[in-house]
């Protein structure tokens, strides 16, 4: 059996774009994005995985127009977090579990839509 293995992976980018502030569209806006992927492989055919995300736009620069529960223009400004393990049976396939939670910063940006009615955060289970 082999040891296990740890990986590590971050990115992070920043962009601007001119007359694109929503507020002054004379005005240059920004957007920011972080991501922090951990892997800790524990054999050949069993790894577990973890990421850590987080997403800034807001003034839509990348997103495009986001409406919030009341039909309002909102940049988004959120983050995630990702849990799973992923299991090789055989060469060239794996099975892949994965639990993950996504939230906007600000509780009045409700742009999530499921069950009915807005909320600020959705899990997935994949």
């Amino acid at each position: 059996m082999k040891c296990s293995q740890r990986e590590i992976a971050t990115f992070v980018n920043y962009g601007i774009q001119k007359n694109s502030l929503l507020s002054d569209s004379t005005s240059t806006a920004d957007m920011f994005s972080a991501l922090l992927i951990t892997r800790l492989r524990l054999n050949k055919k069993l790894s577990i995985y973890s990421r850590g995300e987080y997403f800034k736009d807001q003034n839509e620069i990348l997103t495009g127009p986001v409406l919030n529960e009341f039909h309002k223009l909102v940049g988004l400004n959120l983050w995630g977090v990702t849990a799973g393990f992923e299991v090789k049976p055989i060469t060239n396939s794996y099975l892949r579990f994965e639990w993950r939670q996504i939230q906007t910063q600000d509780e009045d940006e409700k742009v999530f839509y499921y069950n009915q009615s807005y909320h600020n955060q959705r899990n997935e289970f994949i």
